[in-house]
């Protein structure tokens, strides 16, 4: 499915992005140029919709957790990081924390592993 390959790849693109510039903040994050792709291909690949059901713990899950997660886990994680991202736009700090904690670099590498 291509929506799927471009998603794999701008997620991996987002979090190489940010490992050229781990300082970034809340208020430079959204200007990696993986940021809004990144947003927009998990949208269009199925990562996130209003039927989705959230992840209550999903700010406390750890790379280690990512890593292990089942697909359907993962996906809930994610889905509820995106939400969390849109609902606080003026200081978006989900895709950064997930960046920084290493989760977005376990979601990508999982992505990259056969099903």
């Amino acid at each position: 499915m291509q929506e799927q390959k471009n998603f794999r790849q701008v997620a991996a693109d987002l979090v190489a992005q940010y490992e050229r510039q781990p300082r970034l903040g809340p208020e430079t994050i959204t200007k990696l140029p993986a940021y809004r792709p990144f947003i927009e291909e998990a949208v269009r690949a199925g990562w996130t919709g209003p039927e989705m059901e959230l992840d209550p713990d999903f700010w406390a899950r750890s790379a280690e957790w990512v890593a292990s997660a089942s697909d359907e886990q993962r996906r809930r994680w994610l889905h509820s990081v995106l939400r969390s991202e849109r609902w606080n736009a003026e200081c978006p700090m989900a895709i950064l924390e997930a960046l920084q904690g290493g989760q977005m670099a376990a979601f990508v590498t999982a992505l990259r592993e056969p099903a």
